[in-house]
């Protein structure tokens, strides 16, 4: 299960936004009666059932479920009395790696490529594979402080609470995430292995200062996760002051992205239904 843990923590990370497999993938939310039931009223699982599947009932979040929606004790003796479980299980990762090899082929030199495509694609505006990349950036900032914060937390278009809506709440993984995206962007943004983003905002204003701010809204957002007690799943309801405060630094996060360097960058933001990685 730790292993589940780091997987999906690495995973959401790195996820790329142009690829319709992650959102397959990486569904949010899943059908919780509807596993159970297909357990339960089944006289067997098997490979070609949970292949027909909708994505929800099968994506890493349906997976989470089922290895930590009880204590561990409680959780193998389910899987211990039940077949169906097991095979449940077991076809649902099978999926998942499927999946997660046709990804890898669609990078990779052997395959489709595409990090080939991506790097040389000479198209502007939306097309262009900068501004992919940007929105990529943007498009995670605004999941976490939407999806992954506002709206559990009732900050959003509604004022009501509902810790059902935190991310990964089964395994107690929603903050360790958010941080995790925080790392990643800043690895995309300032790339230590070569040129990033700030460089090509260095060479277009002559300074730091916008840099250096990003860097500062960064760890701002770092620090108000581990400023918030215990898991954001309880955390909506027992500190939402904290809660508040990661959700606006998530915000003036997304600010910078969104206005200060889409002027400088000259980057057409595109709009995103918050609801994936």
């Amino acid at each position: 299960m730790q292993s589940y843990k780091k997987k999906k923590i690495v995973h959401l990370s790195s996820i790329n936004y142009y690829f319709k497999i992650h959102f397959i993938l990486n569904i949010l939310y899943i059908y919780i009666y509807f596993i159970e039931d297909f357990i339960a009223n089944n006289a067997e699982i098997t490979e070609t059932f949970v292949g027909s599947l909708s994505p929800q009932a099968k994506s890493i979040a349906a997976i989470e479920y089922l290895l930590f929606k009880s204590d561990l004790s409680s959780t193998n003796t389910e899987f211990v009395n039940s077949q169906n479980r097991r095979d449940f299980l077991k076809f649902s990762s099978q999926f998942l790696k499927e999946q997660t090899d046709r990804l890898q082929n669609i990078w990779s030199a052997t395959g489709d490529d595409y990090a080939n495509t991506f790097i040389n694609n000479t198209s502007s505006g939306i097309q262009g594979s900068f501004n992919r990349y940007f929105n990529g950036l943007h498009n995670l900032v605004d999941t976490g402080k939407v999806t992954k914060v506002g709206k559990p937390a009732g900050l959003e278009n509604s004022a009501v609470i509902n810790p059902e809506l935190t991310q990964a709440y089964f395994s107690n993984t929603s903050l360790d995430i958010i941080k995790a995206n925080m790392e990643s962007i800043e690895k995309a943004y300032y790339n230590p292995s070569g040129l990033g983003i700030n460089d090509y905002v260095f060479s277009i204003i002559g300074n730091n200062d916008l840099n250096d701010l990003v860097q500062i809204k960064i760890n701002e957002v770092k620090a108000a996760v581990d400023s918030v007690p215990g898991n954001l799943y309880d955390a909506v309801i027992t500190h939402p002051t904290e809660v508040e405060n990661l959700h606006t630094k998530l915000e003036e996060l997304r600010i910078l992205f969104a206005v200060d360097l889409q002027s400088i960058l000259s980057i057409v933001i595109t709009s995103t239904d918050n609801d994936g990685d």
